[in-house]
């Protein structure tokens, strides 16, 4: 008795030619690298944070200046300088991390400060948007300042980039 030998028939290699695609493309989503510009540039931007305890501003300016960090690694952003101004907190609220709907709200003591980041990042002139690791920087947008030593959120104020 003869084996039968099955032919490969052009459905089979389109098949088989998308699921390599699929794996292509996965496989430099997720461990592409670094991202290669064509045409780098260094921009400038301020990121206000606002209502800091004094005590976090004396822990994290000594660490200053500091590689900025996304997803889990350090990216070509660094934080050059970071100053405080004094202000008033009447009350703080907190969202309960399980029921959004619940609010705390908390009587502060204490000084708090606001601080004014100062960062540099090199980021792709040829794009329209200025992506500073997984953070699009825009003046009033949200801005995540990360470092190996803290973390805090605020809003970018100013973006100085040659065009």
């Amino acid at each position: 008795m003869q084996k039968e030998r099955k032919k490969i028939n052009i459905v089979d290699i389109i098949i088989i030619l998308a699921i390599l695609a699929v794996a292509v493309f996965f496989g430099m989503k997720f461990f592409g690298g670094e991202k290669n510009f064509t045409n780098k540039g260094e921009i400038t931007f301020t990121v206000l944070v606002e209502g800091v305890p004094i005590e976090t501003y004396e822990n994290l300016k000594d660490t200053l200046p500091s590689k900025t960090i996304a997803g889990g690694s350090y990216i070509d952003c660094e934080i050059k300088s970071v100053s405080a101004v004094p202000c008033q907190v009447d009350r703080i609220e907190k969202t309960n991390m399980n029921n959004p709907y619940i609010i705390t709200e908390i009587i502060p003591r204490g000084q708090y400060v606001n601080l004014t980041f100062t960062i540099t990042a090199t980021v792709n002139l040829d794009s329209i948007l200025t992506e500073v690791g997984t953070q699009e920087v825009r003046a009033g947008r949200s801005h995540i300042v990360k470092t190996k030593y803290f973390e805090l959120t605020g809003t970018v104020l100013t973006v100085d980039r040659a065009d």
